[in-house]
């Protein structure tokens, strides 16, 4: 019998004959227990670590700044754990799925397996193509995972990269891959209800932050009108951590930082109006205030040390 006619034969089912590809949440659970699986080596190894020197640091600078040969120690160690992270998946992937079971522990656990396009048990070099080929389907936001149960033979989009398929522990090679239908509509319907899902929460995302911002801003220039109360000072508004208030002979002063940028506002002793300064070209339109005049802003030296300057 000719390849032609032994592939042809393999994807004509019996009639009785089940399925035999893994289902989406057999593959979801096994997704998520070789993750866990997989990242036990390098935080075994590295989060012990990172508290020992963590602790260092904390005994070493109660009294000074940070060293900064500690900085890189810690530093180091955070990029040891992301090699070893990626050594330990690509090995434990790849070694495992195409060794014997030709499945990794969470597929084993959840009777799964990785087989090559005639049934049979891939090689090393196409388990690491198949994890490679991963990221793409992380890249577009995890869609070439989803779309696994409307592709045909329930394919997800790095297996069809590959070349493999996910079946049933039971499955034996020279038993049948039937054909499955692919659900395109449903493929692009799902795609674009992601998409808009994800541009949406961008959106929202912008939208918070940036009202937070305004509501930080506002509550900035509430502060410093309050000052002027009769008995108000800086004192009596600890309680706003993200704003640092002042006072001196000239008016009242307050700092924050959002965003985007850092901001001063100034409110002389003498007038009601608020003004603005910050390093950044433009930033105080955005608060609808009017730039301090140069002489404002050298007026203001805020005492103690240099680090606890507004700006």
């Amino acid at each position: 019998m000719t390849p032609e006619n032994q592939q042809a034969v393999a994807t004509q089912p019996a009639a009785d004959s089940p399925v035999p590809y893994a289902g989406f949440w057999r593959r979801f659970w096994a997704f998520l227990l070789d993750g866990i699986f997989a990242s036990l080596p390098p935080a075994v190894i590295c989060l012990p670590l990172i508290l020992w020197q963590g602790v260092k640091i904390t005994q070493a600078t109660q009294d000074r700044e940070v060293p900064l040969n500690a900085v890189l120690w810690i530093a180091s160690l955070y990029l040891l754990w992301a090699v070893l992270n990626f050594f330990c998946f690509w090995l434990y992937s790849a070694l495992q799925e195409s060794g014997k079971h030709q499945a990794t522990f969470g597929k084993r656990i959840l009777g799964v397996k990785v087989v090559g396009a005639n049934g049979q048990r891939i090689g090393f070099g196409r388990a690491t193509g198949r994890y490679f080929a991963k990221i793409v389907s992380y890249m577009i936001f995890y869609i070439g995972y989803v779309i696994q149960p409307f592709t045909h033979r329930k394919r997800a989009l790095h297996d069809i990269i590959a070349g493999t398929y996910v079946v049933k522990a039971s499955y034996q090679p020279g038993e049948p891959l039937p054909d499955t239908p692919s659900r395109i509509g449903w493929m692009i319907t799902l795609a674009v209800l992601m998409a808009a899902a994800f541009i949406s929460l961008l959106v929202a995302g912008v939208y918070l932050q940036t009202l937070q911002d305004a509501t930080l801003a506002r509550q900035a220039q509430a502060l410093l009108r309050t000052q002027k109360e009769p008995g108000k000072g800086p004192a009596d508004f600890a309680a706003a951590a993200d704003i640092a208030l002042e006072e001196d002979e000239s008016g009242y002063y307050a700092a924050f930082s959002d965003s985007r940028t850092s901001y001063g506002l100034f409110l002389p002793k003498n007038s009601d109006e608020i003004c603005c300064f910050s390093f950044e070209e433009g930033a105080c339109g955005r608060l609808g205030l009017p730039d301090c005049e140069e002489e404002e802003e050298d007026e203001y030296e805020p005492e103690g040390n240099e680090e606890e300057s507004f700006l």
